[in-house]
């Protein structure tokens, strides 16, 4: 891809070169029958974390095909004793074309509390079984709980360590470019609370006390000096803001582990800026972490901070002055811990030399390609229980071969389809609670045959809810409690036992309202034909104000949901829309939106400044497809399937309403300004579909910071070229 159009992509996480399944852990049993068929299971797991005697209960298969499927294909249950299907009980399967999933669902309901084996089939003309899949499932009682009215208090458990977890802040809305729609179709990963907005104080109750109910005593929140731009607020980090809000605050702990040092800053910007807020906002907070009268910082990525630092040298130095500035905030210091996943010697060794205190890990790697196998996509895939104990090797080789302490930490998988499907690396096949328990169980004896006091007091879980690379330990429809369970059993062994409640029990609703409004926005639609009239794809004018929704007044009907977007009383006709701080409008793709004949993309803006990289409208889903238009280096720009950019020469008028229209004809990129033509350049392609994914107005993406800063009124996208004549008429309106 062009190196201009670098910086406009999604910024993509770090990765290792490994990567971990967690499917069921409460029981995913059985796999596919051999040889492999054209569709198998790929998931089965109910709605809720807690299955109730008496309650209809839906199950969720997710059924993807591997090559084009025969009609006539249909789905079987075997279930427990004492457990019924309401509705049909065998399902037809529609035609899939290769790579196509199909979401089936039962309600079943139990009459008796019960436990045992669910089994999925796929079944053919014939009655031949083509594949299964199984999840051990149990009916409990209705709970004697009152109706509650807020999250209950939690009830801590005694624990003789300082048990951490990792938290993963990927799921307030419009934070980040996939987020929860990625992970639905992945059925065994949906929360017990549901698809929760990260942004509501009420989640963080939840999940504190799901934690203390377990024997965890605080999160250490994933953060990024992005959230100290002003163009998102200058919050202090997706789940964070809204943990600091919560009622429960006060009985729990955090900390933060620094993880954006892939992209460059300077010593003066440590030192200054990012450095000032945290001892702001962060380390004096009364439940932030602080041993021996020293705040904990974990650094995500030491060997890219060291580079941008200067080196060695250059980061002791300043990891001295940070320490001398929290003294002088009344801290003993700052005790700085860097994140190795292995026990190579040398990286631990960098770690001394650049003076951090401690190592510790975000994951861990251990290579086991030479026991690797493939399921039935070809995928690699390593075993969970060898994963988990070749963990147990790395953590105790740290711990022996280090010349820091090790704050000991414990991943429960690793399993990143979500975010990659076939290009995932490898995955932890058949994972089970007890290969975890294991581990955990390795990891308290490491801390206790030590007199450290970091390396000897805490231990670290990875992760609290890192869903997409899946490993989390947040109660999901797919392991239930169990994998807290088990944290509860090696950590707080004294403890009674714990009663699993969910919202619903109490009579409260799960915090997914905003994941619910953003579905029916934007699903909806596919339930009707869409349609282009009098050429016209879609026409936002931006004049109702209905809640979340941005409505199409053309027959496509691509209605958007709205994030941070305030409505304009006087646009250029009627209301307009301007986003806020992180703002943007998201739509459904549809092949509608790109049109082989040509199109035009036309709209008014008002901005009082010059703006970079802030888009008005993306339709480019999938690398390599699309259009969209945007203000770049102060000017307007058009590109089409990412290697086409037409811009234009003068700078992009401000202060007052301007009519912009962006043309292809598949020839020629053009923008007209005010009617005028601005710049044309040759383009041969005609514009490549995306097969999925969102469209954007007012920014790149969900969870991007680069939103139009400004007024947008009456934007269209035509399905032809618009002729010069036209834009004009359109422009001296």
């Amino acid at each position: 891809m062009d190196d201009m159009f670098a910086r406009w992509l999604p910024r993509a996480r770090w990765l290792p070169r490994a990567t971990v399944a967690v499917l069921a852990l409460a029981g995913s049993a059985s796999s596919q029958t051999s040889p492999p068929s054209t569709v198998y299971i790929r998931g089965l797991a109910p709605r809720r974390a807690v299955l109730r005697v008496g309650r209809p209960e839906p199950l969720i298969a997710i059924v993807k095909a591997l090559a084009p499927t025969a009609p006539g294909l249909h789905l079987q249950l075997t279930l427990p004793d004492g457990v019924q299907v309401l509705g049909d009980p065998q399902p037809d399967l529609p035609s899939l074309d290769a790579g196509q999933i199909a979401r089936v669902r039962w309600r079943l309901q139990a009459t008796a509390p019960t436990a045992g084996q669910i089994v999925a089939h796929v079944v053919d003309t014939d009655g031949a079984r083509l594949g299964q899949k199984g999840y051990a499932a149990a009916f409990e009682p209705q709970p004697q709980a009152p109706t509650a009215g807020d999250v209950p208090s939690p009830r801590p458990v005694p624990t003789e360590h300082l048990v951490l977890a990792h938290y993963c802040p990927l799921w307030k809305y419009g934070a980040h470019s996939k987020g929860w729609d990625t992970i639905e179709p992945w059925p065994e990963r949906r929360p017990a609370i549901g698809y929760y907005d990260e942004g509501d104080p009420v989640v963080a109750d939840w999940h504190i006390r799901f934690a203390l109910e377990h024997g965890v005593s605080g999160f250490v929140f994933t953060w990024d000096k992005i959230w100290l731009d002003p163009a998102v607020g200058n919050s202090p980090g997706v789940g964070l803001d809204a943990f600091l809000q919560a009622r429960f605050v006060d009985r729990f702990q955090f900390c933060i582990n620094w993880a954006d040092q892939y992209y460059a800053s300077s010593r003066e910007e440590l030192l200054d800026r990012i450095l000032p807020f945290w001892l702001e906002r962060l380390f004096t907070h009364p439940s932030y972490v602080v041993i021996d009268n020293r705040p904990l910082l974990f650094i995500c990525h030491p060997e890219e901070l060291e580079k941008w630092l200067g080196g060695a040298a250059a980061t002791r130095a300043t990891f001295e002055e940070l320490r001398a500035r929290c003294v002088a905030r009344g801290f003993d210091g700052l005790t700085i811990i860097g994140c190795v996943p292995t026990a190579e010697r040398r990286r631990l060794q960098a770690l001394a030399d650049t003076g951090y205190d401690a190592s510790s890990a975000y994951i861990l790697w251990a290579d086991l390609w030479r026991q690797a196998g493939r399921d039935v996509e070809g995928i690699p895939t390593f075993s969970h229980a060898a994963s988990m104990a070749a963990h147990g090797e790395v953590l105790a080789a740290k711990r022996r071969d280090g010349p820091l302490p090790d704050l000991v930490t414990v991943q429960m998988g690793w399993d990143p389809r979500p975010w990659h499907d076939r290009a995932t690396t490898y995955y932890m096949a058949e994972p089970k609670v007890a290969p975890f328990e294991r581990a955990c169980r390795a990891a308290k004896r490491l801390v206790d045959a030590s007199d450290d006091p970091l390396a000897g007091r805490i231990v670290v879980l990875d992760n609290w809810n890192e869903f997409g690379e899946g490993h989390f330990l947040e109660p999901t429809a797919g392991h239930g409690f169990s994998v807290l369970d088990a944290v509860r059993r090696v950590f707080a062994p004294t403890a009674k036992p714990c009663q699993h409640l969910l919202p619903e029990d109490l009579g409260l609703a799960n915090p997914e309202r905003v994941f619910a409004q953003c579905q029916g926005t934007l699903h909806d639609p596919y339930h009707r034909p869409r349609a282009v009239r009098d050429d016209l794809v879609a026409w936002w004018s931006f004049d109702r104000d209905d809640g979340p929704v941005c409505h199409d007044s053309s027959a496509g009907d691509f209605r958007a949901y709205k994030h941070e977007i305030d409505t304009v009383p006087r646009g250029f006709a009627g209301r307009a829309m301007r986003p806020g701080p992180g703002g943007h409008a998201v739509f459904a793709i549809d092949e509608l939106l790109y049109p082989q004949a040509g199109f035009t993309v036309e709209f008014w803006y008002r901005s009082d400044v010059a703006q970079d990289n802030a888009f008005v409208l993306n339709t480019a889903a999938e690398p390599n497809t699309g259009y969209g238009v945007a203000m770049r280096n102060g000017r307007l720009a058009l590109f089409v399937n990412w290697s086409q950019l037409a811009e234009t020469p003068d700078p992009a008028p401000l202060g007052r309403w301007t009519h912009v229209a962006a043309r292809s004809d598949g020839q020629t990129l053009s923008i007209y300004v005010d009617g005028e033509l601005a710049v044309a350049v040759p383009n041969g392609q005609p514009v490549r579909a995306a097969s999925k994914g969102w469209g954007c107005i007012g920014a790149y993406a969900p969870g991007r910071c680069e939103h139009f800063a400004g007024a947008l009124d009456e934007l269209k996208i035509h399905a032809r070229p618009l002729a010069a004549a036209e834009i004009r008429r359109a422009a001296a309106l």
